[in-house]
């Protein structure tokens, strides 16, 4: 049969001989002319076919964000009310991954219950990353492979591939992020696609032993009992070199593993330590940005000018890529577009910086939590808020009603005073005697 991308069903081949095994070499050659399919790109094309081109998208991680690589699912275990599971979409910023760690109610990374739900990286599967692992160095691993050039990913891919052969199961984090720093380590033959293939390529090379290469040599072209031989000794040399044959040819390792990354001895994060951080660029060019923490001082912010080859901030846009409230930066971003300038950033990034004096994490959770109930649209009214943090109640526990409480990721949160949460709380979920409604 005949499958194209993007078409549901498929229709009978013209090439049909009726006959399964003849079919399947028909295929293979057919494919082979095409660039080579893979199993796995088999597999997807059948799929596709007969459940729906976006089943496979999803399933490949194709409706993942451009800049994220991995959704992870994290809990404390088995979820409920009080301890829920949460998503989170990798590499994540410092903000983020922390933000998604008080969300679940866990201690931390290393004390939660976590699976990959879906990965760009089609080899990249459940099965691969394995669960419950180290999130610090899974969100390392999405980093490196988001920042692997075209080059680096079909090394990756290639590495990753014949570390599959050693290791069926899940391979340790600390190997595929080491793999990610290897993408180098890689020797091809191109145009080899099968094990006859890599025969013929040894033989016209001169690279197998004496006696095969004799054997060979007195055996006609194109006897059924030579292209026998070529298919046995290309074979046992992948399996004595531990090469594997992908879309790009016969692919063996020419060098060592780096063992760039050690447990404990690099930073997870590129992290400032500023509440917000905004990124800025010249006009609507496509140079690189430059990157300005806030609040940030007269000199800060004219490095970041002369970075982008600007004279003032007029010519600048700008962009929040990361802030201490995750659920601030659209509002941060809102802000800077309808001023046309950070102004409101600055002034927001400053209050947090003086709030972070003296608040402690529960306080931040709970800023987080009034900003969720209340349904916080504008930058300005999320500032106010910071002044207003003690006139209202927080608790993580959920599983038990709380009057006038609005249930928001992170927990319940009420006014002291008993009086209804702000009027912008109109999409906050409330609990109350009796059960959970929508105020």
């Amino acid at each position: 049969m005949t499958i194209t991308r993007g078409h549901p069903g498929y229709r009978y081949s013209p090439l049909d001989k009726g006959d399964n095994t003849e079919n399947r070499i028909i295929a293979d050659r057919e494919n082979a002319a095409l660039g080579g399919v893979t199993a796995e790109q088999e597999k997807d094309m059948v799929d596709g076919a007969i459940f729906g081109w976006e089943f496979i998208l999803y399933r490949n991680g194709a409706l993942l964000p451009k800049d994220k690589m991995l959704q992870v699912e994290i809990s404390k275990g088995a979820p409920d009310g009080h301890a829920p599971s949460v998503i989170l979409e990798m590499p994540a910023t410092w903000a983020e991954f922390w933000d998604a760690i008080q969300r679940a109610r866990i201690k931390g990374p290393r004390h939660c219950k976590n699976k990959v739900l879906l990965s760009r990286h089609k080899l990249l599967s459940k099965k691969v990353i394995g669960r419950n692992v180290n999130l610090l160095e899974l969100n390392l691993l999405a980093q490196r492979l988001c920042m692997l050039t075209g080059e680096e990913k079909f090394g990756f891919e290639d590495l990753l591939k014949m570390e599959q052969k050693k290791t069926p199961g899940a391979i340790p984090l600390q190997r595929l992020i080491n793999l990610t720093f290897s993408t180098d380590q890689c020797c091809v033959a191109p145009n080899v696609t099968s094990h006859q293939d890599l025969g013929q390529f040894l033989w016209e090379s001169g690279m197998l032993p004496e006696q095969a290469m004799a054997l060979l040599d007195t055996a006609e072209q194109d006897d059924a009992y030579r292209n026998s031989l070529l298919e046995v000794f290309g074979k046992k040399h992948l399996e004595d070199e531990g090469g594997v044959i992908t879309n790009r040819g016969y692919v063996k390792m020419s060098g060592e593993i780096q063992e760039v990354y050690t447990p404990g001895e690099m930073a997870y994060f590129e992290h400032s330590g500023a509440p917000v951080v905004v990124e800025v660029r010249k006009g609507f060019g496509n140079g690189p940005p430059a990157i300005l923490d806030l609040p940030a001082c007269e000199e800060a912010v004219r490095r970041a000018l002369q970075a982008v080859e600007a004279v003032s901030t007029d010519e600048c846009r700008f962009r929040c890529v990361d802030c201490l409230i995750p659920a601030a930066r659209p509002l941060i971003n809102d802000a800077i577009d309808r001023e046309g300038g950070i102004d409101q950033a600055k002034a927001y990034a400053r209050v947090l910086k003086k709030k972070l004096r003296v608040w402690v994490e529960e306080d931040i959770v709970k800023y987080k939590a009034l900003l969720e109930a209340t349904g916080c649209a504008r930058l300005e009214d999320a500032i106010k808020l910071t002044e207003e943090l003690e006139q209202y109640d927080f608790k993580q526990e959920t599983a038990t009603p709380w009057d006038c409480a609005a249930l928001t990721g992170y927990g319940l949160v009420r006014r002291g005073d008993g009086k209804p949460l702000p009027s912008s709380a109109g999409n906050a979920r409330s609990l109350r005697k009796g059960g959970m409604t929508l105020d």
